[in-house]
């Protein structure tokens, strides 16, 4: 009874989907040398082939089929009364179903070993003249496993329409896709209504049916395959397996055992976009409704309180100092982004410094600032809000240094000098110095001093003293680091010259030289031979500065000149004549 049930269910189905035919059942043998095709044209009489075509030899057709024995079949093509083509090729090779209109192919297939070739259920519906099964008379193989199988369903809309059978008895397609597979060979997908009153179990609703959200949709996949398939094999995308019906007794298409894998699925409903109804405050939740395009459905949802509550204020910096900005606002896992407006609000660009994503963003104003605005977007997850603008005012600001004056180590009476490098508009200068390690502060009043670089000429007296810059403008001032100069003794320095002498023999003669520097030391010279070359003096007092001897005849005619040392260099007097009369 049960074995009747689902023979009686599987034509029935077969029949409403337009893949059972009325008139005899195509073949295309692939275990002998004979093979017999007999196809049927929907729009035309039952048996409309009129020829096929084998390795390019065409048999004509007699009574609507051809039987046929070659040593070799290839390529089968099928030509049918109305101009459509089918063409097969045997097993192993792509088959492609072709127009012969067009010579467009309509159809191609993976090769497979021993399996049915049909058109898709949704080019059977583009294509009724194609409905040509061909098959081959090996049966599957109930030891072996079936392969897993995936079922792929489009989601079922609320709205769409089950055509009953005042329509035709034509259930409504489903274009569900398979994959995964290659043992099962698809020939049927549509909808159906599940009838526990039917012995079929699932038919086409007697009266058009609109599927509302929430509605369960049954959708019946009839194909060709082994009898072991089972629910724990079998993925659905979209649905879930309801039942899988075998026919294990019924042989039909040349041996194959047909089945159908019913899949239950859930009609979604079709909601368009969200719409405020009520937007939230921060003391106050909101409401937001979709409404389903298929059956009216109304879907809310509250919106949690949101809102700004403080918005920032205004500021007044001096360049170079920190300005914030904060605003306060009530919602859940709320984001910040700060704008800014320099031409007064009508265009905003988003702040990229660190601390514009935060509730309160601080940065370092610039003179470039002045007048600009400045809000903050915020938002939640489902509301935005835009704060008050708040005024940025820079004013000048203090000078900065940016560069600190270095130490100096040098020698007595060389060119010297300290630098600053500071930032800031009509700035002022002044160098100070101190000779108490820095306790108290004198300020420099020689030439530069009133200048980013202070020059100088450095004397012994000034060693181990500390220098500094103070720097002012209007807005205030700022003094520099403080720097050490060390400076070494200087070399001596002849200040007064000796001068010739002309005396008489016997008398005393003096010679004298005035130098500066530390530590001096004297040590006068005479040259017999105008200069070239020089003899030290070894008569007493021939070291100190003024030099002083009794005038011989034999020193008539001498230069006179004087080296004056001490531990950083020397010093050499220009020469004196010496005249004895």
């Amino acid at each position: 009874m049960r074995n009747t049930k689902w023979i009686c269910m599987i034509l029935a189905l077969l029949l409403a989907a337009g893949i059972l035919p009325l008139t005899a059942v195509p073949v295309f043998a692939g275990s002998n040398e004979v093979f017999t095709i007999t196809g049927w044209d929907v729009d035309g009489p039952a048996g409309s082939v009129v020829s096929v075509k084998i390795n390019g030899v065409t048999f004509p057709a007699s009574g609507g089929a051809v039987t046929a024995s070659p040593a070799t079949y290839v390529n089968v093509t099928v030509t049918f009364a109305d101009g459509y083509v089918w063409g097969a090729f045997r097993t192993g090779v792509t088959m492609k179903l072709v127009d012969a209109q067009t010579g467009t192919h309509v159809l191609e297939t993976s090769p497979v070993d021993n399996m049915v070739y049909m058109p898709e259920a949704s080019l059977l519906k583009d294509y009724p003249q194609l409905k040509l099964i061909i098959c081959t008379e090996e049966e599957f193989d109930p030891s072996v496993p079936a392969d897993p199988l995936t079922l792929t369903l489009p989601t079922v809309k609320c709205g769409t329409v089950l055509y009953g059978l005042g329509q035709g008895s034509q259930p409504q397609g489903c274009p569900v896709t398979m994959s995964g597979s290659t043992a099962y060979v698809l020939l049927s997908s549509a909808y159906y209504v599940k009838d526990p009153n039917s012995p079929v179990g699932y038919n086409p609703p007697q009266e058009d049916i609109v599927l509302k959200g929430g509605d369960t949709a049954y959708v019946v996949n009839v194909m060709l395959g082994p009898v072991n398939l089972t629910a724990s094999s079998v993925t659905v995308k979209n649905g879930t397996v309801e039942e899988i019906l075998f026919n294990e007794s019924y042989s039909v298409y040349n041996g194959h055992t047909m089945l159908a894998v019913v899949v239950k699925a859930t009609v979604k409903h079709d909601y368009g976009s969200w719409e405020v109804t009520k937007e939230p405050t921060p003391t106050e939740t909101g409401m937001k409704q979709r409404v389903c395009k298929g059956c009216g459905h109304v879907q809310k949802q509250k919106l949690p309180a949101f809102g700004i509550t403080k918005h920032p204020s205004k500021k007044t910096v001096a360049a170079g100092e920190i300005a914030s900005f904060t605003v306060t606002a009530v919602g859940t896992d709320l984001t910040y982004q700060w704008q800014y407006s320099k031409d007064g609000g009508s265009t905003w660009k988003d702040c990229k410094s660190d601390g514009s994503d935060s509730r309160t963003f601080s940065f370092t104003a610039t003179a470039s600032m002045n007048g600009r605005l400045y809000r903050c977007k915020v938002a939640d997850k489902y509301s935005e809000a835009t704060s008050n603008s708040a005024k940025l005012t820079v004013t000048a600001g203090k000078p900065v240094i940016t560069k600190q004056p270095a130490a100096l180590s040098v020698t007595a009476n060389t060119a010297s000098q300290f630098s600053v490098t500071a930032t800031g508009s009509n700035l002022t200068y002044q160098w100070q110095y101190s000779k108490d390690g820095g306790s108290t502060w004198t300020d420099c009043t020689s030439a530069s001093h009133d200048k980013a670089t202070f020059s100088f000429t450095p004397k012994v007296s000034m060693d181990d003293r500390l220098y500094r810059c103070v720097v002012s403008n209007s807005a205030g001032s700022v003094t520099s680091d403080s720097v050490r100069l060390l400076v070494a003794g200087a070399k001596p320095a002849v200040t007064t010259q000796p001068s010739a002498q002309s005396v008489k023999a016997g008398t005393t003669v003096k010679f004298s030289v005035k130098a500066t520097g530390s530590g001096l030391k004297y040590q006068w010279q005479y040259s017999k031979d105008n200069g070239k070359t020089w003899t030290d003096c070894v008569s007493p007092n021939h070291d100190k500065a003024t030099f002083k001897f009794v005038a011989k005849d034999s020193m008539n005619g001498r230069l006179y000149r004087c080296v004056v040392t001490n531990a950083y260099g020397k010093a050499t007097s220009s020469t004196a004549k010496l005249t004895v009369k």
